[in-house]
């Protein structure tokens, strides 16, 4: 226990530092904020130094293997730059705010630790897509050059989302710590980083709700922020930590309606994924579940992310609405700043960027309508989005180069959601919003809509188009049966996070707006339902880590060793004696198994590794099932001949022969491969035989 401490406190120690090096940029972004963007350093720092390593790497400037050193040197002295000119505007904020960002130090060294000892009860990187996520971190810390050979497909690159690994990747090589510890470790530090920069953007919402838009010169914002006067409302810290701590919660732990429905049916029965397939055929997740079964993939890794664009998106609604002249160099500095952003939302997880894309659009021509007029609102916001669309794309130029999407179009949905299933998956922010409509129309009666209100309106509004899109069309992909789960997945994920700012938001709103003893009852019943859909990760978390009973450590590898011993030992004779990526051959397995394995903890490339995967990125099932018989040919050696051909075809360098090999092929011709090589390595049935 005590080395899992130790080890959590190291890696904060690395996450707040690159956090710190980043400060100067966070707050001269925004400025406008209550504290100053501090939640938001960790993401920004982490991201950038990542961007900037995929960028050295991707002009092959530098190499991975020194490449994330040079860019958190560059990181450090842009901000050292930025820090002389506002040196004395820091030093101030830093003596008015140091509560608030101790609170939320504090907030993510707490979650830190605490998911860190959640997943020490069951670290393993194995099940749902873990392998591929564990391969893809494995291949990026090997390689040289960007983008990174795809484990599971020799002679290609990797077709897919994978700057969120890439992440990782920097965070293993800054820290030099094994990667089967820092893929835990950053499962917790995702967690944390969502909370955190969560409660810090929740907070500021929930300030800004109280200031009256009035046009300050930026020199100015901050001094009145904190002290109030010019339009600006006094910062009151228990305010701030009421509206962070909603988003916050909202954000990360709260589950829907589901288990405050079925829980009844019996404690002991519950089963906590029902939640997130409640409607057949689909996908519709939270990010606790997600959390929870600790995948490392592109939706969960974009999280904090996203939590940054739509802190973007606020403080060039509040530029849009306070500045007298539209282009200003903070304008532009914050829409370039959006736009890396944006592109690596795209890497990570394009979804996001279509949808935190047009979260920006329309929240900013909503706001332009009211005080510009429907023309103006349309012209100047579609001009902002597609500036914003084109820098990004160029800012992550290098991606496009090498990526072919499989998407394959628009489709028309043919069976809907029942009512029903939709009110328990988003009652609760339908009840809010109902709540809030309602108001706001009796409200508007006797007042003009105010822009912070409208703010709140269109936000909400945007979650629920994106709640009720997947009920019309879907993106088409290769799973027919199930042909519009992702798109649901993915729109759901992000309005849950949309849901979890306008939600903290529309509290505030009615807190002010409500008479009693409404007001009263309406608190009680959202403080009732928001308990229970809180109790959600207890069922996750005693089903998923065995109620915390087995305490394990971080090393998400141990159960491979205990196993598959002996494939263990030669996994780790590559991993010891094998430099760069040359090619390895291994069995090819169906998606979701244990197979791949040897690739997946090497780094080194196979021919053939998840089959359905590689289908999904490659279009077509037709070279993925060549490459299946060729890589059986290869095992049971009939043709030496054709065998010779296809492994200098594939430049196959090492051929694994283990406990699944034996499995897949049980007529492997072991005799006949040996003629091939000197064996390199042996222990009981696993030999490893490298090719002459």
């Amino acid at each position: 226990m005590t080395e899992l401490f130790t080890t959590v406190f190291y890696w904060w120690f690395l996450v707040f530092t690159i956090g710190v090096i980043s400060l100067p940029l966070t707050f001269k972004l925004f400025n406008t904020f209550a504290d100053r963007g501090y939640g938001l350093s960790k993401v920004i720092g982490i991201i950038l130094v990542s961007w900037l390593t995929w960028w050295l790497g991707s002009l092959k400037i530098a190499p991975f293997s020194f490449g994330p050193y040079v860019a958190l040197a560059l990181i450090w002295l842009a901000n050292l730059f930025l820090l002389r000119k506002q040196k004395t505007q820091l030093f101030k904020a830093a003596k008015a705010l140091w509560l608030i960002w101790l609170i939320e130090e504090g907030l993510f060294l707490i979650t830190l630790a605490g998911f860190s000892f959640i997943r020490a009860h069951q670290p393993d990187i194995i099940g749902l897509e873990k392998y591929m996520d564990f391969g893809f971190v494995n291949s990026i810390l090997k390689t040289k050059y960007f983008p990174p050979k795809d484990i599971w497909w020799q002679g290609g690159t990797i077709n897919y989302y994978y700057f969120g690994h890439l992440m990782t990747a920097v965070l293993t090589y800054l820290s030099r710590l094994p990667s089967n510890i820092t893929y835990n470790l950053m499962i917790a530090s995702l967690f944390s980083l969502t909370f955190s920069a969560g409660f810090c953007l929740g907070g500021n919402l929930w300030h800004i709700s109280l200031q009256k838009l009035k046009y300050l010169p930026a020199r100015n914002r901050y001094a009145q922020s904190v002290a109030g006067g010019g339009g600006q409302a006094k910062l009151k810290v228990k305010d701030f930590i009421s509206g962070g701590l909603l988003s916050a919660l909202s954000i990360t732990l709260m589950s829907n309606l589901h288990p405050l429905i079925y829980i009844w049916q019996g404690i002991n029965k519950y089963w906590y994924p029902d939640a997130t397939r409640f409607i057949p055929n689909t996908i519709h997740e939270f990010p606790m579940y997600t959390f929870a079964v600790a995948d490392l993939h592109g939706h969960l890794n974009n999280l904090p992310n996203a939590i940054v664009l739509v802190a973007f998106i606020i403080v060039l609604w509040q530029n849009l609405l306070k500045q007298r002249t539209l282009i200003t160099k903070d304008f532009k500095l914050l829409v370039l700043g959006f736009s890396v952003f944006l592109g690596v939302a795209y890497m990570t997880n394009a979804w996001d960027f279509v949808l935190y894309l047009g979260a920006a659009g329309f929240v900013w021509f909503l706001a332009l309508w009211q005080k510009r007029g429907l023309l103006s609102g349309i012209v100047i916001s579609g001009l902002i989005t597609l500036a914003l669309a084109l820098w990004s794309l160029i800012f992550s130029l290098p991606f496009h180069l090498n990526f072919s999407s499989f998407a394959q179009g628009i489709g028309w949905v043919k069976d809907h959601s029942q009512l029903w299933r939709l009110m328990i998956l988003w009652g609760f922010w339908g009840f809010i919003s109902l709540t809030f409509l309602i108001a706001l129309i009796s409200k508007k009666r006797r007042k003009k809509i105010q822009p912070k209100t409208l703010l709140t309106l269109s936000l909400l509004a945007f979650g629920w188009i994106l709640v009720i899109t997947p009920e019309f069309i879907y993106l088409k992909d290769i799973y027919e049966g199930h042909y519009r789960a992702n798109t649901m997945f993915k729109m759901a994920f992000a309005a849950w996070v949309i849901f979890g700012f306008a939600g903290s938001l529309t509290i505030q709103w009615l807190k002010n707006n409500l008479k009693e003893p409404l007001k009263t009852v309406w608190f009680l019943i959202i403080l009732a339902v928001m308990a229970g859909c809180l109790t959600y990760p207890i069922w996750a978390i005693r089903s998923y880590y065995n109620g915390l009973k087995y305490y394990r450590g971080l090393n998400g590898t141990a159960y491979l060793k205990k196993n598959y011993p002996d494939d263990w030992a030669g996994i780790q004779w590559l991993n010891q004696n094998v430099a760069d990526q040359p090619t390895i051959l291994e069995a090819v397995g169906e998606s979701y198994t244990d197979y791949a394995r040897v690739s997946v903890h090497t780094g080194l490339p196979t021919v053939l590794g998840w089959r359905v995967h590689e289908w999904l990125w490659r279009g077509s099932f037709d070279p993925v099932g060549q490459r299946t018989e060729e890589v059986k040919s290869i095992y049971q050696l009939s043709d030496l001949n054709q065998a010779k051909q296809l492994i200098n075809q594939y430049q196959i360098e090492y051929i694994f022969i283990g406990t699944l090999e034996h499995q897949a092929y049980p007529q492997l011709n072991e005799t006949a491969l040996s003629q091939l090589g000197k064996k390199v390595f042996e222990q009981n049935n696993v030999r490893i035989y490298q090719l002459f």
